[in-house]
């Protein structure tokens, strides 16, 4: 072979490899071309809104545990009757700590001549009250058990309870009473003294000078004077 012809040789093995290195090449891809997009997240379901609750239904009232006939006369000459069929005391002489209707709780104390007893009030036929003098017959003392301070007057009103077996008692009773009536009505009142309080706008400190409030008791008698008229007299049981 000449030398013309190896170099024709040469140039066309050349030219084929160009050939293959260039050809079989895909075009990158353009920016208008899709991009496959990441699969979507469940859609959260929204959550049941609450059941309406029914508030729970009122206590049932308390269970009668009474069954008088009670007329009520008052110092100015009215009257409440009635039909008890309901009797609480207080837990204490004020029912500062609620009322309570223990059986063995709800009986009158009665002293005669040195001689105690206590009577359940349908062994009771009447009831007849005296409203002592203000100032002479009040008797005012405050309680630190309280803060602020609790001040108290009580005007004596001795009573005298008659039963119905005929004998006839000072009432020793200082708790308060509280009568439900058949016609949802409420009448509550003490026996041998009636109660009038009030709390000390003013908390008293160990530096306190001053101490005892006196225009509380002030306050409290002029409070008396308005009720006095309002205070039961007398009871009749049937």
């Amino acid at each position: 072979m000449n030398i013309k012809s190896l170099s024709l040789v040469v140039s066309i093995i050349s030219g084929l490899t160009l050939l293959a290195a260039c050809g079989d090449k895909s075009p990158p891809a353009s920016s208008g071309d899709a991009v496959e997009e990441a699969p979507a997240a469940p859609a959260v379901e929204p959550e049941p809104e609450p059941e309406e609750v029914a508030p729970p239904p009122p206590p049932a009232p308390p269970a009668d545990n009474a069954d008088l006939n009670m007329t009520m006369t008052l110092a100015d000459g009215s009257k409440v009757s009635g039909h008890v069929v309901r009797i609480e005391r207080g837990e204490d002489w004020h029912a500062d700590n609620g009322w309570t209707d223990e059986e063995r709780k709800l009986k009158i104390e009665l002293e005669d001549k040195g001689q105690l007893r206590e009577a359940t009030w349908d062994e009771v036929a009447s009831i007849g009250l005296r409203a002592g003098k203000i100032p002479s017959e009040v008797d005012c003392t405050y309680s630190s058990e309280f803060s602020p301070w609790m001040y108290t007057c009580e005007l004596r009103t001795p009573t005298t309870v008659r039963l119905k077996d005929g004998t006839a008692w000072l009432s020793n009773t200082r708790h308060k009473w509280h009568f439900v009536m058949e016609d949802g009505s409420e009448v509550e009142f003490y026996l041998t003294k009636h109660a009038v309080r009030m709390q000390d706008e003013r908390v008293v400190t160990i530096d306190d000078a001053q101490g005892e409030n006196y225009d509380m008791y002030t306050q409290l008698q002029d409070q008396l004077r308005q009720e006095i008229s309002t205070l039961p007299k007398g009871f009749t049981f049937e």
